[in-house]
């Protein structure tokens, strides 16, 4: 595959912000690095509660 283009963004690394969803308060499980514990089905400790997106650490 041959992409073109005229911009090129890079992102190397990424800063979570979990800290600033109190997730404590909702008994929702974070690992070391303070990415949202997950599922095979992206499910949250929680029943009900999904992490989506760059919160998971997939």
């Amino acid at each position: 595959m041959i992409l073109q283009g005229s911009h090129l963004l890079v992102a190397v690394d990424r800063a979570l912000t979990t800290d600033a969803l109190n997730l404590a308060a909702a008994d929702v499980a974070i690992d070391e690095r303070g990415f949202i514990l997950i599922s095979d089905r992206l499910e949250t400790t929680i029943p009900g509660i999904w992490a989506l997106g760059d919160i998971n650490p997939r």
